[in-house]
């Protein structure tokens, strides 16, 4: 696995949105005898006026989660998907809303900036295809971490 790897990226226009792993380590203390491992993200954001990229308050965990949900959503093409931080001060969230009465998913993301009171936000109309690379993608990068960790559950 190459890093930065791209775990979610999205693009309208001009704007562009990119969730990247940019390592996976073993784990902390408490999760190394268990085999689990841990992983940094980082966020590229462009939108008109605004260039960023910042580390993202994600885990596995709720990566995987989100995973999940859209996974759910994508084959009802109704409901919610939602990624959100490990911690309450930055904020970092995103919202993925299937809307099958017309076909297009609603995204909308705020994320914090570690280490200030910053957020940076966006939202967008897609069509529900643009989903289903998305989970080719998560699908591909959590087969990989379970063929590293030995098993296909992602706790922390």
């Amino acid at each position: 696995m190459q890093f930065p790897y791209t775990v979610f990226s999205l693009a309208k226009g001009d704007e562009r949105f990119r969730l990247a792993a940019t390592s996976i380590d073993e784990g902390t203390e408490a999760t190394k005898p268990y085999g689990i491992l841990s992983a940094c993200f980082s966020v590229e954001l462009s939108i008109p006026g605004i260039q960023a990229q910042f580390s993202a308050d994600v885990t596995l965990n709720s990566l995987f989660s989100f995973y999940r949900q859209l996974a759910r959503c994508y084959d009802a093409l109704a409901g919610e998907a939602l990624l959100e931080s490990y911690t309450a001060s930055t904020g970092t969230m995103m919202e993925v809303c299937f809307d099958a009465s017309n076909g297009h998913v609603e995204i909308e993301g705020l994320f914090g900036i570690r280490g200030t009171k910053s957020k940076v936000g966006f939202g967008w109309t897609l069509d529900q295809t643009h989903i289903k690379p998305q989970l080719s993608v998560l699908k591909h990068f959590f087969d990989e971490l379970a063929a590293i960790q030995g098993f296909y559950d992602f706790p922390y």
